[in-house]
């Protein structure tokens, strides 16, 4: 498991070199934390990765109106089939976490509109941890 100094430690080389700072530094070091562990059933990077795909996704998605056309409907469809994935991955890792669970769920997983925001800045701060371990090359 990584240690918490670890965790915050990386952390603060991400906030310093990503063109904006974490939203949210202290989920994301929960779930770095919680990826460290040797049963963890995903990765940091498997998040990380969901979430830079999603970001992307998002991107193309809001610069064009949705309508009847195929190519964007495909792209809507990929969007929110990788967002249920990216939240059945999280739950799945906070599923033994005890208070972060309970945390997570009403922060992140409730259906209303602030969750949806809440989650996409999560994603948002993962993707940051990408570019950061794309650039850098640490692993």
């Amino acid at each position: 498991m990584k240690d918490k100094t670890f965790s915050a430690g990386l952390l603060e080389k991400i906030n310093v070199v990503a063109p904006e700072l974490l939203q949210n530094y202290d989920d994301v070091k929960v779930i770095l934390e919680l990826c460290g562990y040797e049963n963890s059933p995903v990765s940091f990077n498997e998040l990380m990765f969901n979430a830079k795909y999603i970001k992307g996704l998002r991107t193309v998605l809001s610069k064009f109106p949705i309508n009847e056309d195929e190519y964007m409907q495909k792209m809507f469809k990929e969007f929110t089939s990788n967002l249920e994935k990216f939240s059945l991955q999280l739950k799945s890792l906070l599923a033994d976490s005890g208070d972060a669970v309970t945390l997570f769920n009403k922060k992140y997983f409730e259906l209303e509109h602030d969750c949806m925001a809440n989650l996409m800045s999560l994603i948002n701060d993962l993707s940051l941890c990408k570019e950061y371990f794309n650039r850098t090359g640490e692993e």
